[in-house]
């Protein structure tokens, strides 16, 4: 599996669910820790990117589907969409401290779990900085990291430069 932000996040998880066949990961600025090493609290502080990005999801998740892709029934998809789309803030401010919530999906509550190969992806301008060292420190399944000078973006195509042949470095991993 490969993914960044969220859809790397998403590798990890699935890695810490040992599906039968999964044999590496590429994850690319994500995070280990959703609590305390993501958007929404540093240092058990509340950071403005959780209500930003809750905002953000909020507006994605309210659009109207495309009518070509559904038919007829567009307008009644979009209906129900709006009156069960939740504003995400809620649930986080919901969860002030480490809990459940928060563990769930969190690979950090148990490293030893992943048995898949990780290949994990940062650079140094993400707000996920620290995520790579961590799992680089704890993962027991083989793992790299590579960490570079750019910000949320794949490494081949980020700024600042240099850029590198990041794919080919996957096909190597």
């Amino acid at each position: 599996m490969i993914g960044i932000s969220w859809s790397g996040f998403n590798g990890l998880q699935v890695a810490y669910r040992r599906p039968e066949g999964l044999r590496a990961v590429v994850t690319i600025c994500s995070t280990a820790d959703r609590y305390a090493d993501d958007i929404h609290y540093k240092g058990g502080c509340l950071l403005n990117e959780n209500l930003g990005w809750s905002a953000t999801m909020f507006s994605y998740s309210s659009r109207p589907p495309d009518p070509v892709l559904v038919g007829d029934a567009w307008r009644d998809i979009w209906l129900e969409r709006l009156e069960n789309n939740p504003l995400l803030a809620v649930d986080w401010l919901g969860h002030q401290r480490r809990d459940a919530y928060w563990a769930h999906g969190s690979i950090c509550e148990d490293f030893g779990r992943i048995e898949a190969a990780v290949l994990a992806v940062g650079g140094w301008n993400d707000a996920y900085t620290n995520a790579v060292p961590a799992m680089l420190a704890n993962l027991t399944a083989p793992s790299r990291g590579l960490i570079g000078p750019w910000l949320h973006k794949y490494p081949h195509f980020a700024v600042p430069g240099p850029a590198i042949g990041f794919l080919q470095e996957c096909l190597r991993w």
